[in-house]
């Protein structure tokens, strides 16, 4: 079993005082006027190539270029990579809280954005890394996993740094996972199909620990879900101390997807945009500067 460690997505500190847009509007932050509370701002670039993955690294990084050294560039080409390859393992995260994980022994397909335009894809057999070459550089790339057949697990976006040297271990989140969330709410709810979901968790960078108090809302989504003391909840307002929540049921296109805005308020504020498709959990483990 992999249990899944402290991750990073977004690293260097952002003033909230105005609005900035990085890596060609992956993440905005919205500025605070005069007179209005200052919150913990978001982060957005990683510290670390170890603390990229989105999920724990599981060996050394193999990210490699075809054009220059691997800098800490934002959208595709930046820091002079113009292409790339990422190496690593399927996992499927298997329980409620999205941080145990277990090595998917079943084939599945990786795919990003390339560097040259469209979906590059490469294939993971259950036991031997999976090598996805001509990748776009990114702070953040959508990266996605999928099950070859079999409906026990549901394709998976999660960004992972693509302009920095890694090798990762990509989630796959389990359809029954997701179905007992929607069930278990206090007005039960299911998983539409041809829709969205998509689960955050938000942490402190300083500490790892999930982040109590934020607020998620997303325009489109049926219900915003948080996961207070052990439940999940559609009358709580914002996270626990897990830092978890989960936006259901967003109309969403067919992969590649289409990227969505999702507003944060209450201990951190902000506007995160994260890719989403349908049929698809889109997995956002996001940290702030706390």
């Amino acid at each position: 079993m992999i249990a899944v460690v402290r991750s990073s997505i977004f690293g260097a500190r952002l003033a909230v005082t105005r609005p900035l847009v990085v890596a060609a509007g992956l993440v905005a932050v919205v500025g605070c006027s005069q007179g209005e509370p200052r919150h913990a701002p978001l982060v957005d670039t990683c510290p670390t190539p170890t603390e990229c993955t989105g999920l724990p690294p599981v060996g050394q990084g193999t990210m490699s270029s075809s054009g220059g050294s691997s800098g800490a560039g934002g959208a595709a080409g930046g820091g002079g990579l113009s292409a790339g390859s990422l190496s690593g393992t399927v996992v499927n995260l298997v329980d409620d809280t999205f941080r145990t994980a277990l090595l998917d022994p079943n084939a599945a397909v990786v795919e990003a954005t390339g560097a040259s335009g469209g979906i590059v894809s490469a294939n993971w057999n259950g036991v031997d890394p999976f090598s996805l070459s001509g990748v776009a550089p990114a702070v953040a790339s959508w990266v996605s996993v999928r099950p070859v057949t079999g409906n026990v697990s549901l394709r998976t976006l999660t960004p992972i740094a693509t302009n920095l040297a890694s090798t990762v271990a990509l989630g796959l989140v389990q359809s029954d996972v997701i179905d007992t969330i929607t069930l278990s709410l206090s007005t039960p709810s299911s998983r539409a199909l041809g829709t969205a979901q998509v689960v955050f968790w938000v942490s402190s960078k300083t500490t790892g620990q999930g982040v109590s108090g934020v607020k998620l809302a997303l325009s489109g989504a049926t219900f915003v879900a948080y996961r207070v003391a052990g439940l999940w909840s559609v009358d709580d307002v914002a996270t626990d101390v897990s830092g978890l929540a989960m936006l259901g049921n967003l109309p969403a296109p067919a992969y590649p997807g289409a990227p969505t805005s999702v507003s944060l308020a209450g201990a951190t504020s902000g506007t995160v945009s994260v890719t989403v498709a349908a049929d698809a959990v889109t997995f956002v483990p996001l940290q702030i500067s706390l």
